[in-house]
């Protein structure tokens, strides 16, 4: 499901590679950021998204559609590498992975300024963590973790950003308590923020405690 932005046509290009026959639906960006989109397909808003009608899985994000992709349906490791090339593999998926997480964001936060000079990147940054945080909320309103009872790699990945950000800025967590409960469950399974959870503040010096009153004017 494809609008104009350049992730949707790294599935594309993919598909075509991969010569699996498909559909395209086009969303609009508007439309994509309210249901039937956002309840259906991606609560977080963005294409692409595919849906396999040969599995019946449907996932969001191009990372890992692309590893969908390759290990469901490139069987002869084409564009890809199995697991009998542990070096390779792990050597692909770092560079797949960098792409996802600083190129793609940091060339479209540049272009976004460009095309509007006169926004407050601040504001910007603020209300676009906060509308992720909310992501995060929905999907962990009625589970223990985002996958439900079973404590996945997800989780973990999420622990260390929403640790610190606990630190810098308790407004995120109060606006997300259910994440914060999550969160802090996690930490505290290994240890990682005995500091922030008693009370402590590791980097700032501010004493944050899960769920206090957030200084609203440092944001």
């Amino acid at each position: 499901m494809v609008d104009a932005g350049p992730n949707p046509w790294k599935v594309a290009l993919l598909l075509e590679e991969l010569s699996i026959p498909y559909e395209t639906k086009v969303w609009q960006t508007a439309e994509q950021k309210r249901p039937p989109f956002t309840s259906a397909l991606n609560a977080n808003g963005f294409s692409p998204v595919i849906e396999d009608p040969n599995t019946d899985v449907k996932i969001f994000e191009s990372g890992a559609i692309a590893e969908y992709l390759t290990e469901t349906y490139d069987t002869n490791s084409l564009l890809s590498y199995g697991l009998s090339m542990p070096r390779e593999r792990a050597e692909h998926r770092q560079w797949i992975f960098l792409q996802c997480t600083f190129q793609g964001a940091s060339l479209s936060n540049t272009f976004y300024f460009v095309r509007n000079p006169n926004q407050d990147a601040r504001k910007h940054y603020v209300e676009e963590a906060l509308r992720v945080l909310g992501v995060i909320e929905q999907q962990l309103q009625d589970k223990e973790y985002f996958m439900g009872s079973k404590v996945t790699v997800a989780d973990f990945f999420h622990v260390p950003y929403m640790w610190s950000l606990a630190v810098s800025a308790t407004l995120f967590f109060q606006l997300c308590a259910k994440a914060n409960d999550v969160y802090y469950t996690q930490a505290d399974r290994h240890d990682l923020a005995k500091g922030c959870s008693s009370g402590e503040a590791n980097y700032s010096g501010e004493a944050i405690t899960p769920g206090s009153e957030p200084d609203v004017g440092a944001l």
